[in-house]
C-alpha cells in the first residue's frame, strides 16, 4: 500500500508544479486531475489539505505528518517492528497515528492492532480455562485401570493464557485413561466424570460459565461488526452527498449555456438595430426636413 500512497503523493506534487506554471484552460484540466488523485489518496489514508499561493497545496495526514509540500513529496516507507509491519514518514514511526486517521490503511491497522487482538484474547481466556479445569479434574480421579492416581491430561496443558486458543488440542488418545471414578470408589464409580461435566455450569472463565462467556463474546463481536458497518454506511452517504453538492456547484449544462449565448446574441442584434434607427433619425433632424428613409 505504501507504493500506492507514494505514487499518488508524487503525482500530486508534480501536478502542483505544472498548475503553478500554467494559465488558461489547461490549468483547469490539471486541477481536475489533481483532485482525482487527492480523492484516491484519501481512500488510502486520512488526509488534510492546505491551499497555498498560485493554486498550490500541501497535504498532511490527519495527525499532521507532511506528505506533499507544494512541489515535493515525502515518501512513506514500511518496516518490521516486533514482528509487525510499521509505517514511517521520513524517520518517524506513524503507525499509531495512521490507525486513528481513517482510510483503508487506518482500517487495516485498527483491525490488526485493536480488534483482532481483543478477539484472540477472549478466545485464549476461554481455551485456557476449559483446558486447565478439565485436566485438573481428570487428574483428581482414577481411570479404568483403577489404580492410576494421575490419569493424565485430556487437553494439551497451556503454559500461559496467551496462545491457548491456537494450541488447544486433545492429547489423550486412549479413552480408558479418562478418570471417571473418584479416588477410592472403584472403577464403576462415575463421580469424577460427573464433576467434569458440571464444569460447564460453573463460573470458571473470568467469573462466568463457559457458555455465558462465549455468548457474551459473540455478542460483543457482532456488535463491533455492526457498528463498523453502520459507520461505513454513514461515511459513504456523506461522501455521496458531498460529491453531489460539489457537482451541483461546479458542473456546467452545455445546452443551457448555448441557449444563453443565443439569447445574448439576439439581444445584441436588437440593440444594434435600435442604434441604427436612432442614427438615421438624428440625420433626418439635422437635414431640416429633407426626406430621409428610416428602415
Amino acid at each position: 500500500m505504501t507504493s500506492q500512497v507514494n505514487a499518488l503523493t508524487s503525482a500530486i506534487a508534480g501536478l502542483n508544479k505544472q498548475i503553478q506554471s500554467t494559465s488558461g484552460p489547461g490549468a483547469g484540466t490539471l486541477l481536475d486531475i489533481r483532485q482525482q488523485d487527492i480523492s484516491q489518496l484519501s481512500q488510502l489514508v486520512g488526509i488534510n489539505q492546505l491551499t497555498t499561493d498560485n493554486n498550490g497545496l500541501s497535504i498532511t495526514t490527519t495527525s499532521g505528518q507532511m506528505l506533499v509540500m507544494e512541489g515535493s513529496s515525502i515518501q512513506m516507507t514500511s518496516g518490521t517492528v516486533s514482528g509487525s509491519a510499521h509505517f514511517f514518514i521520513g524517520t518517524k514511526d506513524v503507525t499509531a497515528q495512521l490507525a486513528s486517521g481513517g482510510g483503508e490503511l487506518g482500517g487495516y491497522l485498527t483491525a490488526r492492532d485493536g480488534d483482532i487482538p481483543d478477539v484472540l484474547a477472549s478466545l485464549d481466556q476461554l481455551a485456557y480455562a476449559v483446558s486447565t479445569q478439565v485436566n485438573t479434574v481428570n487428574n483428581a480421579g482414577t481411570d479404568l485401570s483403577g489404580d492410576n492416581l494421575n490419569a493424565g491430561n485430556i487437553f494439551y496443558q497451556p503454559a500461559a493464557v496467551t496462545g491457548s486458543a491456537s494450541s488447544m488440542a486433545v492429547v489423550m488418545t486412549d479413552p480408558s485413561h479418562i478418570a471417571a471414578a473418584a479416588i477410592g470408589q472403584g472403577v464403576g464409580n462415575n463421580a469424577n466424570v460427573t464433576a467434569m461435566a458440571n464444569l460447564g455450569n460453573q463460573a470458571i472463565v473470568n467469573g462466568q460459565k463457559p457458555t455465558d462467556f462465549y455468548s457474551n463474546f459473540v455478542t460483543r463481536l457482532g456488535s463491533t461488526i455492526a457498528g463498523v458497518q453502520a459507520e461505513n454506511n454513514a461515511q459513504s452517504a456523506s461522501v455521496t452527498q458531498l460529491q453531489s453538492q460539489n457537482n451541483a456547484l461546479s458542473s456546467v449544462n452545455l445546452n443551457d449555456e448555448a441557449a444563453f449565448m443565443q439569447q445574448f446574441e439576439r439581444s445584441y442584434q436588437a440593440a444594434s438595430q435600435v442604434f441604427s434607427m436612432l442614427d438615421k433619425m438624428m440625420a433626418a433632424a439635422l437635414n431640416l426636413g429633407q426626406s430621409t428613409a428610416v428602415s
